[in-house]
């Protein structure tokens, strides 16, 4: 034990040594008992010990966790960087370039999902994003008429590839009447008034798939044997979906599907279904229209379902359903996963005729 003027002396020295680096060495010194010191010098060498042999190693192992974390971001924004840039109009066609050549592109969808393609205004950003593009695979809808002459000025490398090439285009429909049918050939121009929704049937898909392929082989030589890989894959999972959906529309032929807006006239065409829409000339219909697609929906009977895309007013279409009894579905030909969509769509229809 200290003594009296030991302890005297001690707090005189703690109250000076209370501010310097040495005081837990002088309260361990003076202030503790000797046993209880030497336990406690003990204790302090383990606890060094355990850091060393602990802490050190963890601090060490999060420190250069980081460090990859960090680094690698970096190196994968280089890369993406580095990457050919291709750009197509909708993100149905943004996953046909996905499948047929994975991560070897950065692909730039011209309309973000959620907007209606023919009325899309392109804003500066975009055009920005897609003047780097080296391939633009076109569908024919209107924004694309002024945009790319914009683009090629722009870039003077751009590669236009128009997704029409080859395929039986149907005539885009003003009314609900049936679209006519007219082909369009490899060496054409661009058409007016064509349906562009030319993505929503598993025929015209296949077809659009190997005119990406082709495109894709000739930007990428070395990626080749990947490329028709990929597609082959792809286009025989395209026909296995073309094929059960034969089977399980079958049932349905010749029925009429009731929609907003005619997206839908390749997939019914494809199926042998009818598509009648409320849409008028490409605007919300005036209630003497609406009158008139109520006396049609009577004529034909039943209580049907009516397909409202998300982008579009669905007054016209819940006032339609109500005076035939029917219901209204939403449903968007815009999603980028488009065989899952094109799938999905014949389940609503089987579900609910």
């Amino acid at each position: 034990m200290i003594t009296a003027a030991q302890a005297i002396r001690t707090k005189g020295d703690l109250m000076a040594a209370r501010n310097t680096k040495d005081f837990p060495n002088f309260r361990l010194k003076y202030i503790q008992p000797a046993p209880f010191r030497s336990i406690c010098s003990k204790r302090m060498s383990r606890n060094v010990l355990f850091s060393r042999v602990f802490y050190m190693p963890v601090c060490l192992s999060v420190f250069y966790a980081l460090l990859l974390v960090f680094t690698g971001c970096n190196v994968s924004s280089e890369s993406e960087g580095t990457l050919p840039v291709v750009a197509v109009t909708v993100e149905p066609h943004g996953n046909l370039v996905e499948r047929i050549v994975g991560d070897g592109v950065r692909c730039v969808v011209l309309v973000p999902q959620g907007k209606d393609p023919e009325t899309y205004q392109v804003t500066p950003d975009k055009i920005t994003a897609l003047s780097k593009a080296k391939l633009f695979f076109r569908t024919g809808i209107p924004a694309e008429e002024s945009l790319l002459p914009k683009l090629q000025s722009i870039a003077g490398d751009l590669q236009c590839i128009d997704l029409r090439t080859d395929l039986t285009l149907r005539k885009l429909e003003l009314h609900h009447h049936e679209g006519e049918i007219r082909h369009i050939h490899t060496d054409a121009l661009p058409l007016q008034n064509t349906d562009p929704h030319i993505w929503f049937a598993p025929s015209l898909l296949k077809t659009q798939a190997l005119t990406v392929l082709n495109a894709l082989k000739k930007l990428l030589p070395e990626k080749a044997e990947l490329l028709q890989s990929n597609y082959e894959k792809l286009a025989a999972e395209i026909e296995n979906l073309r094929l059960e959906l034969v089977r399980q529309l079958e049932p349905m032929r010749g029925k009429t599907v009731f929609v907003f807006h005619p997206a839908y006239g390749y997939f019914c065409d494809e199926f042998g279904l009818l598509q009648t829409a409320i849409e008028f000339e490409g605007k919300t219909p005036n209630p003497k229209q609406i009158a008139e697609v109520i006396e049609t929906v009577k004529r034909l009977g039943g209580k049907p379902v009516i397909f409202v895309q998300p982008e579009f007013n669905q007054s016209p279409a819940q006032a339609v359903a109500e005076a035939v009894g029917g219901t209204v579905a939403i449903h968007s030909p815009l999603e980028r996963d488009v065989l899952k969509n094109i799938q999905r769509f014949a389940d609503l229809i089987t579900q609910n005729r």
